[in-house]
């Protein structure tokens, strides 16, 4: 990986804790120009994520008793999103599934939480035959958004997935359509020079913050190490952004879920905000009451909007939150404005199944 670093490096990448978080796009510690880059055709690393593969005849059968998704759906062009849940179905990790070849399937996830996913997944792939391994160092995970990305895949390709799609080269190469001008590229180790001084001539390269800012806008919620197990599915939207199925039968976790989305009430649930602070919350961080005594909900991602605002994704108690559209909140002990900003596939104000009888799913 340190070859991989060398070359960021080498192409102007500034590291912060082992990730690159900028190209210069930045001015001293602001983000004065990220508005423009809305604009702009973008290239991001995303080091913060790892490949999990799974190798074997059932591989596919042991994630479809494990996991959030029906992996009976799977298939060479239709990634699919899920999650591994504990058996209080609170989601341990998230990830993007791709099958690039029989027999053979890579899970896209946080970094920080691989090794805890494979300490608890491998002991019961023990009576399945596939075999689970971290195999992020043969592969590097690239980001390339905007406008002009479609042009630069079909130049390299021929040709480009539909959004929700998938499609696998000759070279091993793997690209996943976020949406029509969002990809996600798996692309092999050996391959990865190559292709980023390729697209980065018609792309800017830009640091992982700017990507996690347009996961922020898609209302698409990761988990990361301080957030494993603190929510339920539907907590995180993963209802509404086909990461959970609720058709395909038993897995971990499941009776917890499927309760709650058929008979339960559902008090905490993902928000979009803007927040009118240069200090930007890390996952987990709690959010309170103006006063900060009560607490009303937790960041699950953050990144810089401008050189004065930050973006969040965070789970909010529903009776604490607002009924205006702006509101004064308190994050790290600093009292901040907020607003609350719509999220692309919710009304976020939308009233959810209830079942006064749903007890259990009722204490989440």
């Amino acid at each position: 990986m340190s070859d991989w670093f060398d070359f960021l490096a080498s192409q102007g990448a500034v590291f912060e804790d082992g990730l690159v978080v900028g190209f210069g796009e930045t001015l001293g510690e602001t983000f004065a120009d990220y508005p423009q880059l809305s604009q702009a055709t973008v290239l991001c690393d995303l080091g913060d994520k790892a490949v999990l593969m799974l190798e074997g005849a059932d591989s596919s059968k042991f994630l479809q008793g494990q996991t959030t998704a029906d992996f009976d759906q799977l298939d060479a062009s239709k990634p699919l999103n899920g999650a591994f849940c504990t058996l209080q179905g609170r989601v341990l990790s998230n990830f993007t599934a791709v099958l690039p070849a029989s027999e053979r399937i890579l899970l896209i996830t946080a970094k920080a939480l691989i090794d805890s996913t494979l300490a608890e997944k491998t002991k019961y792939a023990a009576f399945f035959k596939t075999e689970l391994s971290d195999a992020s160092e043969h592969y590097r995970v690239l980001g390339l958004s905007g406008l002009g990305s479609t042009d630069i895949l079909k130049t390299q390709y021929g040709s480009v997935p539909e959004p929700s799609h998938s499609l696998t080269t000759d070279t091993g190469e793997i690209i996943i359509a976020v949406s029509t001008s969002r990809f996600i590229l798996i692309l092999p180790a050996q391959l990865a020079v190559e292709r980023w001084e390729q697209f980065a001539q018609q792309a800017r390269a830009t640091g992982l913050p700017y990507w996690h800012l347009l996961d922020i806008q898609a209302g698409l919620a990761d988990v990361y190490s301080e957030t494993s197990t603190a929510f339920i599915p539907q907590m995180l939207n993963y209802h509404l952004t086909d990461t959970v199925s609720f058709t395909k039968g038993c897995y971990t976790g499941q009776e917890v879920v499927a309760r709650m989305y058929y008979r339960g009430t559902l008090k905490r649930r993902l928000h979009r905000l803007i927040l009118a602070t240069e200090s930007l919350p890390t996952p987990g961080t709690e959010i309170n009451s103006i006063d900060g005594e009560k607490p009303i909900g937790r960041i699950v991602l953050a990144a810089p909007a401008d050189e004065n605002h930050c973006e969040v994704l965070a789970v909010l108690t529903l009776t604490e939150v607002p009924t205006t559209k702006t509101f004064q909140l308190s994050v790290n002990g600093e009292a901040v404005s907020a607003e609350l900003l719509a999220l692309p596939y919710v009304d976020i104000d939308a009233d959810v199944d209830t079942d006064a009888n749903a007890d259990e799913a009722d204490n989440v």
